[in-house]
């Protein structure tokens, strides 16, 4: 299978969707559902980002979770896409897993925030 280079603006373009699309979910769960700490889903994103932070053990001793968590709940999200809108949950707060997987993401990027960046 042959790899193309997908051009910069594009990725742009998705990083800044799914920020407005999460910000959005955040918003929600914030208002209506139980998540009760700050969030800031770009400034997570450019945290992921850091240079070499797999290398650096103490950024990464925080920074493996929240990649992780952040990932699982993608899965969630893809999985909920899959299945179709009959089978979610219309109102997102009573999506339990979802709210679950987001507070805990919001949780540690809170964290990591605090340690990493002044």
């Amino acid at each position: 299978m042959k790899t193309q280079k997908v051009p910069d603006f594009r990725y742009k373009a998705l990083e800044y969707e799914f920020c407005k699309f999460m910000t959005g979910v955040c918003v929600i769960l914030k208002e209506f559902g139980t998540l009760d700490q700050s969030y800031d889903i770009k400034q997570m994103l450019e945290t992921l980002k850091t240079d070499e932070w797999e290398d650096i053990i103490p950024y990464a001793y925080y920074l493996h979770p929240l990649k992780k968590l952040a990932a699982k709940m993608r899965k969630t999200l893809l999985g909920m896409d899959v299945l179709g809108p009959l089978r979610m949950k219309y109102i997102i707060e009573n999506n339990t897993e979802l709210m679950a997987e987001v507070k805990a993401m919001v949780k540690q990027d809170n964290i990591v925030q605090w340690l990493m960046h002044d």
